[in-house]
């Protein structure tokens, strides 16, 4: 099952973190290490656009489209986006 504009859903055990198994809470923070842009979504709505079992990695890449470094070409200088509630402490 899918829904219109949901990212290839994974299988648990493919080696992403789903959605679903979201560990931080009810809110998804995204920032961006690079220009400092920042942002945080419901987790419920996250999961009716893109689906219960999109890996993490791909919600990131759809999250952080409208970056301007985020298009092939800026190699050198890419964009920076991380999940802060995810990031090693320290």
């Amino acid at each position: 099952m899918s829904g219109p504009g949901w990212l290839d859903q994974e299988r648990p055990g493919d080696g992403s973190v789903l959605l679903r198994d979201w560990p931080a809470g009810g809110v998804v923070r995204l920032g961006c290490r690079r220009c400092g842009r920042a942002g945080q979504y419901r987790l419920a709505t996250l999961i009716e656009r893109f689906g219960p079992a999109a890996g993490l990695p791909a919600v990131r890449l759809a999250l952080s489209a409208n970056c301007p470094k985020h298009d092939v070409g800026y190699a050198s200088d890419p964009c920076g986006a991380y999940y802060p509630d995810l990031a090693p402490k320290g």
